[in-house]
């Protein structure tokens, strides 16, 4: 997981700092293993997304990424406009 390591990086954290900072829901070697591409739950990665103080899809998308774009243009949109845009979102993800 690029982005994990990346966003340890930008605030200086090693992998004991931030096992520390999830309050120890996820342990240095369990870090170590995501870091070396072991699969990881969803649980997993709201605990991590929460400790680093960022949204969990960051965790999963390349920051220079449409994907990325579009994430960050909801997040930042007011609020009618990210209620809109859910609802959108559902409808569409209720065709398929």
């Amino acid at each position: 997981m690029a982005n994990l390591r990346r966003l340890m990086d930008e605030r200086g954290l090693t992998q004991k700092a931030l096992a520390r900072a999830t309050g120890d829901h996820c342990s240095q070697s369990m870090i170590s293993k995501i870091l070396r591409g072991s699969p990881t739950s969803s649980d997993v990665i709201a605990v991590l997304a929460r400790a680093l103080g960022v949204e969990p899809w960051r965790l999963l998308v390349d920051p220079s990424s449409d994907v990325a774009r579009l994430c960050d243009a909801i997040m930042n949109a007011d609020p009618a406009s990210r209620e809109f845009i859910e609802k959108v979102i559902e409808r569409e993800l209720g065709r398929r």
